[in-house]
């Protein structure tokens, strides 16, 4: 398998990349996996579109809600998207669909999704009968039900820029993930430098 190595952003917790060509001729480089028994692991370039959120709603990033008038404001100003609520309905996403890469069939797929993250989400007062949190989401097959929502800590409350990672399994028959960004609380979420990668490692024995 020869996939590309993480490309413009940090790789995921645990996969260390070594960007030494292994001739004048290769630019490629591999990312291996030096902290999980031994395993050795590929990670393809990031596979998603407009990273600076600029075309959203005009391509990669889709915009969706619960039902009614727009509730969330959604901008972006330096490659940083804020995300506040303005309105009544209970949540909404922001998310790109991606296709499943060529995989090994001999080795176990992982998708990484990771941004970095700062967050003044009021979980008060109590708005609907959801959790109150914003944060990654990661939805590795078509049904709502796979999804990821905001499944990492902080997701509530105030806390500065940090790098905030989830993982799903590849799921088998299922060729598209999507990754992106939920908010379902009170006050704003902001997001810069998204990743979103297939990680594809050897089972350990």
């Amino acid at each position: 398998l020869a996939l590309r190595a993480l490309v413009g952003c940090a790789p995921p917790s645990g996969v260390v990349v070594d960007d030494t060509p292994t001739d004048e001729d290769d630019a490629e480089s591999t990312a291996v996996d030096r902290s999980a028994a031994g395993a050795d692991c590929v990670v393809s370039y990031n596979l998603l579109e407009d990273l600076a959120f600029e075309e959203i709603d005009k391509g990669g990033w889709a915009y969706s809600q619960h039902s009614g008038d727009r509730s969330f404001r959604v901008s972006s100003e330096q490659g940083e998207l804020a995300i506040t609520r303005t309105g009544v309905e209970p949540w909404m996403l922001l998310k790109q669909k991606v296709a499943l890469p060529q995989t090994n069939p001999e080795l176990i797929g992982t998708w990484v999704f990771s941004a970095e993250l700062k967050g003044q989400v009021e979980t008060d007062p109590v708005l609907h009968g959801f959790e109150h949190v914003a944060g990654l989401l990661l939805q590795p097959a078509t049904s709502p039900m796979s999804a990821k929502v905001a499944e990492h800590e902080p997701n509530q409350g105030a806390w500065d820029w940090q790098r905030i990672e989830v993982t799903a399994p590849v799921l088998p028959g299922h060729k598209v993930v999507q990754g992106g960004f939920v908010h379902r609380a009170g006050g704003s979420l902001w997001a810069r430098n998204p990743s979103l990668v297939l990680m594809e490692c050897a089972e350990s024995d």
